[in-house]
């Protein structure tokens, strides 16, 4: 008889292994891949006036998650893509150091990969549909064995899929998308990459549902979906709100990849901000602001989570929005 209840107790444990779904960590986490290059432009930051490392400051407010953007052969002139392997690791590793988990986001191409634009990596350009399928394995497998991300995102904001033209899921191409998203999946896993995310931006909910009603209706391997959310691309916080709703309606974890609203001082103030991410955490606390830290020479820098200091950009100081995100409070 205890034979039987053992051997019943090791079914259930195996059967759980196979359908319960992949538990997501739980996490505040920032995109700061520009740091470096913005600390080689000069730039400092300040916790209540004063000046410490940008890593020292998130940690001390609760931010644990770091996302790091990766290209396979940037322009590395270009401060917003200079994000090569080299850069990556060396990022990565100084991330680790501070106690950081570490979200890394694989754009596959050699520049920004977004719902408009999913170019292949130049290299990869003359590869057969076979080969493409075969390099995003070798090349995900092997950023992973390096990085040893917690997170692996399967693309960046992949609305109608990634590496086209075979892979674009707006011509219909769902079953080369499944290839290529199950091959990246077994790289991460082969390279000790953590979760596997697919992250879309979409601003409608019935869009969501096309998206992954088709990519789930044959096999495809990855374990969470990834959500991007910005007002002034994705409405209010209600739509938002249907969006997730119906991410949750496919029984996997869901993390929100990025998130960011205006700072620009005036209308939009630090109050908004704060408003605008604890209305966020109330639907999901697994959040990755998206470049808080960029904020000198940027179009990006009315979502910073800093403000100047006396107008100057290169001296700048947390915000309300920062205290809110990582649930700290002011020393």
């Amino acid at each position: 008889m205890y034979r039987k209840i053992i051997y019943s107790a090791i079914a259930v444990l195996l059967l759980m292994c196979v359908v319960m779904p992949n538990k997501a960590y739980a996490f505040r986490g920032v995109d700061i891949s520009i740091l470096t290059r913005q600390e080689a432009d000069g730039v400092k930051y300040n916790d209540d006036g004063v000046q410490k490392d940008l890593l020292t400051i998130l940690k001390n407010h609760g931010i644990d998650l770091v996302r790091i953007r990766l290209f396979v052969n940037p322009d590395t002139n270009d401060a917003g893509v200079a994000m090569n392997l080299d850069y990556v690791k060396a990022l990565t590793e100084r991330c680790k150091a501070a106690g950081m988990k570490i979200m890394l986001d694989i754009h596959y191409s050699d520049t920004w990969a977004n719902p408009g634009v999913q170019t292949k990596p130049a290299a990869w350009a003359g590869l057969t549909k076979e080969q493409l399928v075969a390099k995003v394995y070798d090349y995900t497998k092997d950023v992973c064995s390096q990085i040893k991300p917690d997170y692996t995102q399967i693309g960046n904001e992949t609305n109608c899929g990634m590496l086209w033209p075979e892979g674009n899921a707006c011509d219909g191409n769902w079953a080369t998308l499944r290839e290529l998203i199950t091959s990246a999946h077994k790289g991460i896993k082969d390279g000790g990459g953590g979760l596997s995310i697919i992250h879309v931006a979409e601003n409608k909910a019935a869009d969501l549902k096309w998206f992954f009603d088709n990519l789930l209706a044959s096999s495809v391997s990855f374990d969470v979906i990834g959500l991007s959310y910005y007002p002034e691309h994705h409405g209010n916080i209600n739509n938002f709100r249907v969006i997730h709703e119906q991410a949750k309606s496919y029984k996997k974890e869901i993390v929100i990849c990025e998130l960011g609203d205006y700072y620009r001082g005036n209308s939009a103030t630090e109050d908004t901000q704060a408003k605008y991410i604890a209305d966020v955490l109330a639907i999901n606390s697994n959040v990755v602001y998206w470049e808080p830290a960029w904020i000198f020479s940027s179009p990006v820098g009315n979502r910073a989570l800093f403000k100047p200091i006396d107008g100057n950009w290169k001296n700048v100081e947390m915000t309300k929005g920062l205290v809110i995100l990582g649930g700290g409070t002011r020393p």
